[in-house]
Parts: structure tokens; sequence; C-alpha cells
């Protein structure tokens, strides 16, 4: 048999083999897998928006090109400003963290609720009840 029929061009390795040393994925590939997660975000995102200037995403996913572009094309014009730090995988850690150092500016925590002010200079966000 000739080696080019052990090949699947479509995904990119090599078939009837259970394990891969490598596995090449495109752009498409991508989208495809990641695309109905993105969609999920951005409609939680806009269920939850009300009255937010600035929208702030963080966590692994916003660490990728095509969530960051999705986001900035979806609320672009409809939120003031739109932030994601340079390493927003780590944000959630270092919250959790600093949360934990600095337990005394934490006065009470309400789940599921959105900033509204800006974070001080002691990265303690304050929340507005309202």
């Amino acid at each position: 048999m000739d080696a080019w029929m052990w090949y699947d061009m479509e995904r990119g390795v090599q078939k009837g083999f259970r394990e891969y040393t490598r596995l090449h994925l495109c752009p498409a590939d991508f989208t495809q897998i990641f695309d109905p997660q993105v969609v999920q975000v951005i409609r939680l995102i806009e269920e939850n928006i009300g009255n937010v200037e600035i929208l702030m995403i963080v966590g692994g996913f916003a660490a990728s090109p095509y969530v960051k572009r999705r986001i900035q094309e979806t609320f672009k014009g409809k939120v003031k400003e739109i932030v994601i730090p340079l390493d927003p995988e780590r944000a959630i850690c270092r919250g959790a963290a600093s949360m934990f150092m600095k337990r005394g500016y934490i006065h009470s925590r309400i789940s599921r609720t959105f900033g509204k002010k800006k974070a001080t200079e002691n990265y303690a966000v304050r929340f507005d009840r309202s």
C-alpha cells in the first residue's frame, strides 16, 4: 500500500493508529471546536451587560486571539472600553491569591455580580449593590 493512503489529509494525521505523537490543527479546526463555546460566552455577556461601561475579560479562554477578536467585534461601540490583560489566564489565580492575602479589604462577597466601579490602588474591587 502506498504511504499516502495511510495519511488523513483533512486532519493532518496518519490513519489507523490509536496514538499520535503529533496532531495538526488548522485555524478552521480551532474555529469549529471552539466556536460553540465562544457563542455561548458572548450570549452570556449580552444577557448580563446591562449598563456596564468597561468590559474586562479574564481567564484562559480570553488569551485566545480568536476569542479576543470576536468579543471586540461584538461589543465595540456597546461599551466604553474593552479590557483584556496581557496575561488573562493568570488573572483568576492572581485575584484569588490577592483576595486571600488582603482579606481585610473585602468586606463581603456577592455571588455572580459585576463590578461597576474601577479597581482601587490595592486592586480590591468595590461593587455597586444597586
